[in-house]
């Protein structure tokens, strides 16, 4: 696949962090002004139980947990699941830092870096590590400040599923037989962001502009679904009460995945590439003095997927359409001395349309799921009280 553009988001972002760097060492600057003036450190603990880990659809979630003899020998010969159960308990240690320079008068830069561990109790298959570095600029102070947050995320390893390789079919690696086994799926996700934050009516009404690029590197038997997806997103976020106690925000984003298969590889019939629109709306109810606010939040999101391959030998996705739904709720109360506490319900749901219904074999992809999610976070924040709030 071409990587060519998020190479370039990398040089950008690169450069940036260079400059900022630059800024804060000069000799033209005083030395006062390039020491770190603010630092935060949070500590998290969330516990979660997820109930469709790798999203199987309802076929599958019989075939994993209610197998005949005769299916079960069936699955093993395909080697259709490396998971025991479809759900599991997820332990995620987070660590969150920052540090806070003042290189512009009146306009501190802030750096930040986060990682999260996920931890799978009975399928450590699943265990990944998720990182994130971001910068965060305020270019203009005052009644119509702006801010602009650059940020960069790697996931070095995930696990999908099991699916089957065209490409260990054609290499001799794994036998052409009936049923053909499959192979473990893990892909590599980095994706690299910036946000502006435009002050329209003071303390009242923002614009959030967003621009990214994600790319996943998946394993080299599994060569056709590496991809590249730049995305755009713009909203308004309106906080119509004082001290932002009510917070409305909406959102409409594009995704324009493109994958290697989509070059006509006369031997590959999987092309996942497809362009996604996503609406979304979210709404957060604050209340309480400083140090003792809590809030309750909730956000619904709904996606259009489709797929725009036109193979029509990729019976899996050509004139495939998904419909995609997505919904939280998320209660949070900041406890004393920096003790915080939260606790969450997710909903994600897909419905897959095929151009050819009632298909002979299944897609190796998610198609038709239902994932439900429960969190309860407890955490510590470290120099909180001297955070100064950039966004909205």
């Amino acid at each position: 696949m071409g990587a060519a553009p998020g190479r370039r988001w990398i040089r950008i972002f690169g450069l940036t962090a260079l400059v900022l760097a630059a800024r804060m060492t000069g000799s033209s600057s005083p030395a006062a002004a390039a020491e770190p003036s603010w630092g935060s450190l949070r500590l998290a603990f969330d516990e979660r139980y997820d109930d469709n880990i790798i999203q199987l659809s309802p076929r599958d979630l019989d075939r994993l947990q209610n197998p005949t003899p005769s299916q079960q020998a069936r699955n093993i010969a395909a080697n259709r699941f490396s998971i025991d159960t479809p759900d599991d308990f997820v332990s995620i240690p987070r660590l969150s830092t920052g540090l806070r320079t003042t290189w512009l008068r009146d306009l501190p830069t802030t750096f930040s870096l986060d990682g999260s561990f996920y931890r799978y109790r009975d399928n450590p298959i699943k265990n990944y590590e998720s990182y994130r570095l971001s910068v965060l600029q305020p270019l203009h102070r005052g009644k119509h400040a702006t801010t602009v947050r650059l940020y960069y995320s790697l996931t070095p390893s995930f696990y999908v599923r099991n699916m089957v390789s065209d490409i260990a079919v054609e290499e001799g690696v794994v036998p052409l037989t009936s049923p053909v086994r499959r192979l473990e799926a893990r892909y590599k996700k980095a994706i690299l962001q910036i946000q502006m934050d435009q002050a329209v009516l003071p303390d009242r009404l923002w614009l959030e502009l967003i621009a990214g690029d994600e790319e996943r590197n998946y394993d080299h038997f599994f060569n056709e679904r590496d991809s590249e997806m730049p995305y755009y997103a713009a909203g308004p976020i309106w906080t119509p009460l004082t001290g932002g106690r009510l917070r409305l925000g909406a959102t409409f984003r594009r995704e324009d995945l493109h994958t290697r298969g989509s070059r006509g590889d006369p031997f590959i019939h999987d092309d996942v590439s497809s362009r996604r629109d996503v609406v979304t709306a979210e709404a957060r109810v604050r209340w309480g003095a400083k140090g003792r606010r809590k809030s309750i939040s909730a956000e619904y999101e709904d996606e259009r997927r489709v797929y725009v391959t036109t193979d029509v030998n990729d019976a899996f996705h050509f004139d495939r359409t998904d419909k995609r739904r997505y919904a939280t709720l998320t209660f949070r109360a900041d406890l004393k001395g920096g003790w915080f506490l939260a606790a969450s319900g997710e909903r994600d749901t897909n419905r897959s349309h095929f151009a050819a219904p009632g298909l002979a074999t299944d897609p190796s992809d998610a198609t038709d799921f239902d994932e439900n999610l429960y969190t309860v976070s407890l955490g510590y924040a470290f120099g909180a009280r001297d955070k100064e709030k950039m966004t909205p």
